[in-house]
């Protein structure tokens, strides 16, 4: 099934002190790394998500990349979800942080296996799940969004709630051997760590 993809930046990385999209991880920034693996995937068109006040050059699009513009400054990510679901040409889309380093092809190929119209899947490790590392079905995720909006609410927790209780998001269980996947970057020393290791092989 044809899908879009799109890597969310808005974050203000105050605990990493710079911009996490140009972190280098085994030679490339990891925005790069992020936008290489969705066209791995499969995905058909790209987006780059971004705070309404960035001005960093990692974050500036390409002919290739169309930039979308978060709305609602300073809720989360779901303005970014938000203005994501409104811009793509696809029915569904698969949704990456950018500090999800991890990340690898299989493990995304496998989020979006049998994926089927109206129907997106989501990473679930333990008791929460994993909204910004999940595919979402474009207009009925948008419906979703605009309800938690309207009520004030902001968790990305709330809204993969609401499309797994309604079914128009599956929960994946992650096995537990592939949950280093999902490990994510905050602070200058989740980088530093991972330097000098050798690269997982992609494939």
């Amino acid at each position: 099934m044809t899908f879009s993809g799109a890597v969310l930046t808005g974050g203000k990385s105050l605990r990493m002190g710079r911009n996490k999209a140009g972190l280098m991880v085994d030679g490339q920034p990891l925005l790069d790394l992020q936008f290489g693996r969705l066209r791995a995937a499969g995905a058909s068109e790209l987006l780059l998500s971004i705070a309404a006040d960035s001005v960093d050059s990692e974050t500036q699009s390409t002919p290739e990349i169309r930039r979308v513009t978060d709305l609602r400054p300073g809720v989360g990510p779901i303005a970014g979800l938000e203005a994501i679901l409104a811009a793509v040409s696809n029915g569904h889309v698969m949704v990456l942080a950018v500090d999800l380093p991890a990340l690898d092809i299989p493990f995304l190929r496998t989020l979006r296996a049998g994926l089927r119209p109206g129907r997106g899947r989501v990473p679930r490790l333990g008791a929460r799940w994993e909204p910004l590392c999940a595919v979402y079905p474009r207009e009925v995720s948008r419906a979703g969004v605009a309800l938690q909006v309207a009520a004030g609410s902001w968790a990305l927790q709330d809204l993969v709630h609401r499309g797994v209780t309604e079914g128009w998001l599956e929960s994946w269980e992650v096995p537990a051997a592939l949950s280093d996947r999902l490990v994510n970057w905050n602070r200058p020393g989740d980088w530093l760590a991972r330097q000098g290791h050798p690269p997982r092989p992609e494939i």
